[in-house]
């Protein structure tokens, strides 16, 4: 931001932002005493907090473009038509299995125990 969407930071910025950076740590740190670290600590993570509330939001909008993207579906389809087949393919089977069975007289006590 500093830098108005330059990819490559000048020398003088980065030498600013890294003294105040190092500034906050260390006044952050002679501030504390001996629970110093502690304190540094809770900052962060309170600083973090609202990040983390984003990135679960990311990860909520990738996981609804998934739901979209064409591959998914493509796969969701070949799925859907490999489970048709293969029920269509199971009755057909089964239908043949019962009529030769039905031939042979023992349908009754056959078909059930093709339905266990």
């Amino acid at each position: 931001m500093s830098q108005s969407g330059r990819p490559v930071p000048s020398k003088p910025v980065t030498l600013i932002w890294g003294v105040a950076l190092g500034l906050i740590a260390m006044f952050l740190l002679l501030a504390g005493g001996r629970n110093a670290l502690s304190g540094l600590q809770s900052i962060m993570v309170t600083c973090a907090l609202p990040f983390t509330i984003i990135l679960i939001g990311v990860m909520v909008s990738w996981a609804i473009d998934l739901r979209n993207a064409p591959a998914m579906i493509r796969h969701r389809y070949a799925v859907e038509a490999c489970a048709g087949a293969l029920t269509s393919t199971a009755m057909t089977l089964s239908s043949v299995l019962l009529q030769c069975l039905k031939k042979k007289g023992q349908a009754r006590t056959s078909k059930a125990m093709i339905l266990h």
